[in-house]
């Protein structure tokens, strides 16, 4: 019997999302605690994107900084 999705690594299923109090940061196979508010976010818009938690706003926001263009 054939069984598809066999040779899935666990890491590949974990989350990813590493935080600590202010910020939370993509890391590729990470598997340590995941803070409940974390848990549905998926993976960023776009590479360099993070996390952060608003000093006044009180929410978890995703940002992403501004792109240089190459010259």
């Amino acid at each position: 019997m054939l069984l598809l999705g066999m040779n899935v690594e666990p890491s590949e299923a974990a989350a990813a999302w590493k935080c600590g109090k202010k910020h939370c940061f993509w890391v590729e196979g990470y598997t340590g605690p995941l803070p409940s508010y974390a848990a549905n976010w998926g993976p960023p818009r776009a590479p360099g994107c993070y996390y952060v938690y608003g000093r006044l706003s009180k929410v978890w926001s995703q940002y992403c900084p501004p792109t240089t263009p190459m010259q």
